[in-house]
């Protein structure tokens, strides 16, 4: 079971995605929680960058609109 989740809401935001999840998956380490980030539709570099944080906390869920 999940204690805590965290949505992330995000569009166009390569610039601040890895340094935000960084500095949250530290904080998961002792519970069990997961870091869900909900693009909608970023045409930069965000979906590529989230992909490379080695993490099985990460989930990404990718709006095509």
């Amino acid at each position: 079971m999940t204690s805590v989740s965290i949505i992330i809401v995000t569009y166009n935001s390569e610039k601040e995605i890895v340094n935000c999840v960084n500095s949250l998956l530290p904080q998961l380490n002792n519970i069990n929680g997961e870091i869900i980030i909900i693009d909608n539709n970023s045409t930069d570099n965000t979906i590529s960058l989230i992909k490379e944080i080695e993490s099985n906390t990460i989930s990404i869920i990718q709006n095509p609109k």
